[in-house]
């Protein structure tokens, strides 16, 4: 396959338990013409096992062996060996429904589109373009990595950043400077597995710092390259600061008290700036609960 039109990309990392579960999901997509490029980052576990032969039972699936560099580098390895036209990605414990690519690339075509995001409701399709694309980044409205198709020179000159999680926002939010065309149709096709072992969900000082770490990364890289945007990153900011506090009220672990300082300092750097006027009532009550978490620590 010279040309296909989707490169699917998958980081693996021990995950073998899902990971059959996660390749054929994708084998039996209804838009056959793409390759699979499973990239294993050292797993010691049997997922490499499981790669290499998903590799010998299809050819459109590829399979590298690398030695353990991290989800960053793993990214990063994806889209250099990628040959489509656009990029998918699928998290190794995840599956997909077998329409779900084919309706983000006919969507994609339909409106030339170069970044296509599956909204998980029943939506018609909204074009975004401008700086539009970047304030719904910001906000959190353009999903994640997994829930786009993207235009493979969309990634050309960047490189994810190497943080503990929450990496695949700084690259979508350098894509997003580049004003994409983009689409967002309803899509539920994307199943997403909870683990309480994944890194946006683990109770470790190094995880939790690494999120707000890359909020900042990301941030900076906003104010320095499109500064007039740099309004959007308040509210943002603020969600996930409060989504932490969630994750550790009321519970105890060592470093517990570096997060909750981080979590405070972030809601006092932006949390004042929030423009309320702006905010739907959902994202109202999120501003509330950062205030709270400042006001009496819960």
């Amino acid at each position: 396959m010279d040309n296909p039109t989707i490169s699917v990309i998958v980081p693996v990392y021990q995950t073998a338990q899902f990971l059959d579960e996660c390749l054929d999901s994708i084998a039996r997509s209804t838009l056959s013409d793409i390759e699979v490029l499973m990239v294993d980052d050292g797993s010691d576990d049997g997922s490499a096992a499981i790669c290499d032969r998903k590799a010998a039972e299809d050819q459109r699936f590829k399979c590298f062996h690398r030695k353990q560099a991290g989800i960053s580098s793993s990214r990063d390895f994806g889209p250099e060996q990628a040959r489509g036209q656009y990029i998918a990605w699928v998290d190794s414990d995840d599956s997909i429904s077998k329409d779900y690519l084919e309706r983000l690339y006919r969507a994609a075509k339909t409106y030339n589109a170069d970044w296509t995001v599956a909204v998980d409701e029943d939506v018609q399709p909204n074009i975004l373009e401008d700086d539009e694309v970047v304030r719904q980044q910001l906000n959190g409205q353009l999903g994640v990595l997994w829930s786009s198709l993207i235009k493979k020179e969309c990634y050309s000159g960047k490189r994810f950043v190497d943080v503990p999680a929450n990496e695949d926002a700084i690259m979508l939010v350098q894509i997003a400077l580049g004003h994409p065309k983009t689409v967002k149709i309803g899509n539920s096709g994307y199943h997403y597995r909870v683990r309480a072992s994944s890194a946006v969900h683990r109770l470790q000082p190094k995880s939790l710092m690494g999120r707000l770490e890359a909020l900042d990364l990301r941030n900076d890289y906003v104010r320095i390259h499109k500064p007039e945007c740099y309004r959007f990153t308040h509210y943002s900011s603020v969600m996930e600061a409060t989504k932490i506090n969630r994750l550790i009220r009321h519970k105890r672990f060592e470093g517990d008290d570096q997060v909750k300082k981080a979590v405070k300092h972030t809601l006092r750097k932006h949390l004042f700036a929030v423009p309320l006027s702006s905010l739907s009532g959902r994202q109202y009550r999120e501003v509330l609960a950062g205030y709270k978490v400042l006001l009496i620590g819960q």
